[in-house]
């Protein structure tokens, strides 16, 4: 919250709000992030701190957001097909056969 108070860059001296090449508030940057091109050119990445409508925007899709996938027997399958693999036992082609196989034996009964 006490990031987001001042989203704009505000001059030291004047304490005006300093404005972009377009006329409009300049946001105000909380990190930049520098990295060399393989051409050798340099690339520059910034961040910003976000405003409010951004925030709210971002708590909306958020509120928004639902498991992608509810159905419990097909994650039980995945849980146990899985084990076989994490414990060393099974490859990842075989257990990713064997749970497209249940899966869609599962959905077919369905």
């Amino acid at each position: 919250a006490e990031s987001m108070e001042d989203p704009y860059k505000v001059d030291w001296q004047s304490g005006e709000t300093e404005t972009d090449s377009k006329g409009k508030p300049a946001r105000r940057p909380t990190k930049t992030e520098a990295f060399m091109m393989p051409d050798g050119s340099l690339y520059e990445r910034h961040y910003y701190v976000p405003l409010p409508e951004e925030v709210e925007e971002l708590r909306r899709l958020i509120g928004l957001a639902r498991p992608a996938w509810q159905d419990e027997e097909v994650m039980n399958i995945i849980r146990e097909e899985t084990a076989a693999y994490f414990h060393g036992q099974k490859s990842l082609e075989t257990v990713t056969g064997l749970i497209d196989n249940r899966v869609g034996l599962y959905m077919n009964e369905r």
